[in-house]
């Protein structure tokens, strides 16, 4: 028998002795999670639960390997934890090619699974259409965005994909389809679709209500990115209300609430996704929007990184903490470079670093408990969380915690829940 063989037989001999993970079971909470960690390497997911101190609960509640009545198929690797339409339950969107959206009940551990695609059940197109984000409007009625458009002619109506579609959770039915079109072109004349990412809701103190539907703007072949801008729903009449440009931008996909202040949003826009660094810089930028009593959606101020040269360019991960204040993580795209947590204030056009990784494509996109301050981000390389402190005075690190480590997952992306 050869050296290496003999070593290999051994090694996995004393891989044979160690204690197997326990199964992701989805036994019941003893106490209510705070927040929802995606555990991935972009294969296999697990989703860890915190409490509010940022506390593991439970390394993995479900995993790809999970089993239970109502599970259709295990998690792939594009997996999100989503604000639930539903109290009390864990909510997951399986994006490309499962386009589900899994809900798990804390108390029980039950399962449904709601299909996304609105495709014929008799003659399925096979058509992906990317679900990327879920928003309960109206009690069991939820929008839905979904990036990938179908250039099927054949395509039913309501799996055409490229739109925001409203969906009857309870019933788990895809009722009707918004249609966000090819709403731009390049300048040679190839259609740009509008691919919609992240639904934020806004609302003024008159009862007006909009949903700001984050757009990335591609070429069918992702090769060319359009002008920035934001679609804009009405969740009563459930159709879209305006189109708002953002001049000078691109790459616009991401919306996020600001604390205590439903009548302002935030967005960050990367760029052009394909264009080297600097190139990409001149179109990258934060802007805050505004709702007026009449529902319409104005600019409200924008920072822009092609005017502060030392500031990192945004690619992901924005959190907004307060009116003016927000993080986002800044990676190289590529470059040589590590990624960064920068902190801006956008009325004083000020930014400051408050982590550097040790590599790229490592910290992912964090959430905040603004009740108590708590600000949590992920660090796939060291595998765990930064905790942050946050309060009128500024935003201090306060420690790193290290997370489960039996399943060796990275830690992608946290949500509050």
């Amino acid at each position: 028998m050869s050296r290496s063989i003999l070593a290999s037989l051994v090694l996995l001999a004393a891989c044979g002795t160690e204690r197997p993970c326990d199964v992701a079971d989805l036994a019941p909470i003893s106490r209510a999670p705070a927040f929802g960690v995606v555990l991935s390497d972009y294969a296999s997911t697990a989703i860890a639960l915190l409490d509010e101190d940022g506390d593991a609960i439970t390394e993995s509640w479900i995993d790809s390997g999970t089993r239970a009545s109502g599970i259709a198929a295990g998690l792939g690797g594009d997996v999100v934890v989503v604000a639930t339409p539903e109290p009390g339950t864990l909510a997951l969107l399986e994006r490309f090619n499962a386009d589900r959206l899994t809900l798990a009940a804390y108390a029980t551990g039950a399962v449904r699974q709601i299909d996304l695609r609105g495709d014929d059940p008799e003659a399925p197109s096979g058509h992906s259409p990317n679900v990327q984000d879920v928003l309960a409007i109206d009690g069991p009625i939820a929008l839905v965005a979904r990036a990938n458009p179908s250039f099927h002619p054949d395509a039913p109506e309501l799996a055409r994909g490229n739109d925001v579609v409203v969906v009857d959770v309870a019933q788990g039915l895809v009722l009707t389809r918004i249609d966000l079109a090819a709403d731009t072109s390049a300048p040679d004349g190839t259609p740009i679709y509008a691919r919609p990412t992240t639904l934020v809701p806004i609302a003024h103190s008159s009862g007006a209500r909009r949903v700001l539907v984050g757009l990335q703007r591609l070429s069918a072949d992702f090769t060319l990115t359009g002008d920035g801008a934001l679609a804009v729903v009405d969740p009563v009449a459930r159709a879209r209300a305006e189109l708002v440009t953002l001049d000078g931008l691109s790459g616009c996909h991401g919306v996020r609430a600001i604390p205590g202040v439903p009548d302002r949003a935030m967005i960050l826009c990367t760029g052009d996704a394909f264009a080297p660094g600097l190139e990409r810089r001149r179109e990258a930028g934060i802007a805050r929007v505004a709702i007026d009593p009449d529902g319409r959606i104005t600019l409200d101020r924008v920072w822009r990184a092609s005017d502060h040269e030392s500031a990192p360019s945004p690619t992901t991960g924005l959190v907004s903490l307060d009116a003016s204040r927000a993080i986002y993580v800044a990676d190289p795209r590529g470059e040589s470079g590590r990624d960064v947590v920068a902190l801006l204030d956008l009325d004083a056009a000020s930014t400051a670093i408050l982590l550097e990784a040790e590599a790229s494509f490592v910290l992912g996109s964090g959430a905040l408990d603004p009740a108590r301050g708590l600000l949590l981000v992920p660090d796939a390389d060291a595998r765990g969380v930064h905790r942050l402190d946050v309060d009128a005075d500024g935003v201090t690190l306060r420690d790193f915690v290290l997370l489960p480590t039996c399943r060796t997952l990275p830690p992608r992306e946290i949500t509050q829940l």
